[in-house]
């Protein structure tokens, strides 16, 4: 009878150990565990050899362009180096000394169509001082948005004529000594909104030692 008990004990611990050991399985245990796969070693940021993108410039910007006397004017992305003597312009206007162009010695300038997108808000002294200039085209100037035109021309001593018909004068404000010391300049062609606008702000010695005729255009 003991030896039957035994066997009976033996028996009952051997079912229990399998069934501890199935569970512990099932259940993800120590038994079942297997390793991660070990991740790539990433290459040395040293080792990886970087080529520089050259990005080519879209910025549009306004440039003055000097080829021999001529001095032009765009509003544009491109790379005018090829061209001539390349300035950039600003839309602000400038301080007394005027325009970096202005001792260039052009002779003639002219905006180019591009410029009708150009939107700058001020002139002041823009070709002040520019004495060698004998023509300055304007047609493609947009200035719409300009506020001060105070000495533009000033000193300008080789203008013998000036057409702005297609300047829009009604956010100006100022046209202090716009033709200063024009001395040989003998018309300048105007619209009727500029002959009303320069009698409603300040336009001081606006035509000092100028002899040019106003001319209604």
């Amino acid at each position: 009878m003991k030896n039957f008990r035994q066997t009976i004990k033996m028996m009952v611990m051997t079912l229990v150990m399998a069934a501890v050991f199935c569970s512990c399985n099932a259940a993800g245990g120590v038994d079942s565990y297997e390793p991660a796969p070990a991740k790539a070693t990433p290459a040395s940021a040293s080792a990886v050899q970087k080529t520089p993108v050259k990005i080519a410039s879209t910025e549009i910007r306004a440039q003055a362009v000097l080829s021999g006397t001529t001095l032009t004017f765009y509003y544009d992305n491109k790379d005018h180096n090829t061209e001539g003597k390349v300035y950039e312009v600003s839309s602000n206007g400038y301080g007394v000394k005027g325009a970096p162009w202005a001792a260039s010695g052009f002779v003639t300038a002219r905006f180019d169509e591009s410029c009708q997108n150009w939107n700058p808000t001020s002139m002041i002294f823009f070709f002040s001082g520019c004495t060698k200039a004998v023509s300055i085209d304007c047609t493609n100037l947009n200035t719409a948005s300009v506020v001060d035109m105070s000495c533009m021309f000033q000193k300008c001593r080789s203008l013998t004529s000036l057409d702005l018909t297609g300047f829009e004068t009604s956010s100006v404000i100022e046209m202090y000594r716009m033709f200063n010391e024009c001395g040989v300049l003998q018309s300048i062609i105007v619209n009727s909104s500029f002959i009303q606008r320069t009698s409603q702000i300040g336009s001081y010695d606006m035509y000092r030692l100028c002899p040019a005729q106003i001319i209604n255009g």
